[in-house]
């Protein structure tokens, strides 16, 4: 048996392990795990009601963003380890929430108004 040396060895594991790669990458395109599934559906019903669903989802998306709000400051006052930075955090957390979910009830909103 001959005796490979060092770069020979990376080379050949390189190969293997890319020849592995490609036949898995062969058996998901082939068995259709590669497909673009289709968007999914609202989990809802559209209904007559969905003017008023909407209002109180931004009611709703509003409280819990001041209740959250709240809380972070009231932390922040009986327990100032680690703050202002535990309160920025939450802070910035709950924003990003409030702004995702107000741009998904405006879409839901422009949705209704086209049809």
């Amino acid at each position: 048996m001959a005796k490979l040396s060092v770069g020979h060895r990376v080379m050949i594991t390189f190969a293997i392990v890319l020849a592995i790669l490609f036949a898995l990458a062969v058996y998901g395109y082939m068995t259709g795990a590669w497909k673009v599934e289709a968007a999914p559906q609202p989990a809802y019903e559209i209904t007559k009601f969905e003017p008023r669903l909407l209002e109180l989802e931004r009611e709703a998306i509003e409280n819990a963003f001041r209740q959250k709000i709240t809380a972070l400051w009231t932390v922040w006052m009986s327990d100032d380890a680690g703050q202002p930075a535990r309160a920025v955090n939450g802070a910035v957390q709950a924003r990003k929430a409030y702004i995702a979910s107000m741009q998904r009830i405006e879409q839901r909103e422009e949705e209704q108004k086209r049809r």
